[in-house]
């Protein structure tokens, strides 16, 4: 049961079918009774603030799922459904170098791609089956044909 009589309870406006609005209402009303009820559950202070910056990042990677827009369900040949990604929406990471902490926070810096790296060579299919086995080296000088 939710205590209100500090913080009234904002409720969102839900949409959906019935079935679906009571489900989602029940999730919510749980789930700020769990939050609001960290002071009562919780004694020290220093857990109250790592459970709570814990759950904002947990907050942060669920609004990248909810919101990752370049992915969306496909359904394979043989009735498995499957994410793919929209090839024209590309997110790009861009990391101010100038700015120390920003370059602290990223984990890596992405190298720029040439166009031709991956480029498809027309390579002997002889020389694709000996790479594939293991067995295939490149040619020394001194080696004549």
């Amino acid at each position: 049961m939710i205590n209100e009589s500090e913080n009234p309870l904002v409720t969102p406006d839900f949409i959906g079918t019935d079935e679906e609005k009571m489900s989602v209402l029940s999730y919510w009303s749980e789930l700020i009774g769990m939050v609001r009820s960290l002071n009562a559950v919780v004694i020290s202070h220093e857990n109250k603030l790592a459970i709570l910056t814990q759950i904002q990042k947990e907050i942060a990677l669920l609004e990248l799922e909810v919101n990752n827009v370049s992915a969306h369900p496909t359904m394979d040949a043989d009735g498995m459904s499957d994410m793919a990604q929209d090839p024209e929406k590309k997110t790009e990471i861009v990391i101010n170098l100038g700015d120390p902490e920003e370059v602290a926070k990223s984990t890596t810096i992405p190298t720029p791609v040439k166009q031709d790296q991956f480029a498809r060579t027309n390579i002997p299919t002889t020389e694709m089956m000996q790479r594939l086995a293991g067995n295939w080296y490149t040619k020394k000088p001194t080696d004549k044909k």
